[in-house]
């Protein structure tokens, strides 16, 4: 009898503790608004989970500010792996710039869901029919551009196709895609590069008409619309959108969610959205092939940005904090005003 009750509480302890991750609610913490490519992408994602995992899963919105909103909340978070961070190549700018609590080495990729080329659009009646018409325009009146925020991925674009093309920008920021799509229905801005996922439907019904695919290459969905390269402008940026996790996240639970990640990314419901936005299952990748490539997305957000000017090289920050640059300076300041006394003695003589 006692060796029963041993053996019957040795199950129970096992039982008790053994880890039964997700054991509550999973939120995919997100910076956008409803309707734009990223909320739309994560809410299909959610289902597309649901459908084949006994897993209580959804949206959570934390806008504004670029990203930093919902990173610093995620931040803020147990890292047990309930609380995933939706991100685009918009954190990764305010990571470059130093605006969030969390930074690239904080985070662990578990897997990215589109990777969606963007797509320099105009309205139909819009007078520019091709992409040179609008840079012309441009470099005699700012062109009115509409971007998710200063600083995001669709800004950058432009900024650095007007820098290339030497032509000029008037942002117009807003919330997120689906303003970005209602204003340029409505003609109130001139121009913006957005993504097949937030504006296919109005390329398909004639509303917009697309200038240019800010891709290496053509793409299927847009057969007949250039590239920015072929164009002679060296512009590619594209939107991927993805999920990462804390450092801290004990590693089965990282394990677990890249396997719910892969069910739900490639099933049927996930798939029939890939093609219904112009996109393939390629976008889908799971892991590692994730994670090495938000790290790569990140250095070239951080070029992007030093060649606009929008943050400052380390290397050249590290000369001015030097304890020996100032006096230097000074030095080479009273040689040089030494320099000018003698000079002008000589020639008052």
């Amino acid at each position: 009898m006692r060796k029963f009750l041993f053996l019957l509480c040795f199950i129970n302890i096992s039982l008790f503790g053994q880890d039964s991750f997700p054991d509550h609610p999973i939120d995919i913490i997100t910076h956008a608004s409803p309707g734009g490519g990223t909320d739309t992408t994560a809410r299909t994602m959610a289902l597309a989970i649901q459908s084949v995992n006994d897993v209580d899963i959804g949206v959570f919105p934390r806008t504004g500010g670029g990203g930093v909103v919902a990173m610093n909340y995620f931040d803020r978070q147990i890292h047990d792996g309930h609380n995933i961070l939706a991100i685009t190549p918009t954190h990764l700018f305010a990571m470059a710039r130093g605006q969030s609590t969390v930074n690239i080495d904080d985070l662990i990729g578990i897997a990215r869901a589109t990777d969606d080329p963007l797509v320099v659009m105009v309205h139909e009646s819009s007078p520019f029919l091709d992409l040179n018409l609008l840079i012309n325009y441009g470099k005699s009146t700012p062109i009115k551009w509409g971007t998710t925020q200063v600083g995001g991925v669709d800004h950058v674009a432009g900024a650095i196709l007007a820098l290339r093309a030497n032509t000029q920008l008037d942002v117009v920021p807003f919330s997120g895609g689906g303003q970005i799509v209602t204003n340029l229905t409505g003609q109130t801005i001139d121009a913006a590069a957005l993504n097949l996922t937030e504006a296919f439907d109005q390329i398909e019904r004639g509303i917009f008409r697309p200038l240019a695919v800010l891709s290496p290459n053509r793409i299927s969905l847009l057969p007949d619309v250039p590239t920015a390269r072929e164009l002679g402008y060296d512009v590619v940026f594209s939107t991927v959108r993805g999920y990462l996790v804390h450092k801290d996240t004990p590693l089965e639970h990282i394990e677990t969610l890249q396997r719910i990640f892969s069910s739900g990314l490639n099933n049927q419901i996930f798939t029939d959205y890939l093609i219904g936005s112009g996109l393939t299952q390629e976008s889908v990748a799971i892991g590692e092939e994730w994670d090495s490539q938000v790290r790569e997305l990140y250095e070239d957000a951080r070029i992007a940005m030093l060649e606009l000017g929008i943050i400052q090289n380390p290397e050249i920050l590290e000369q001015y904090m030097s304890p020996y640059f100032f006096p230097r300076v000074l030095i080479i300041s009273i040689l040089i005003l030494s320099l000018w006394v003698i000079f002008k003695d000589r020639n008052s003589k």
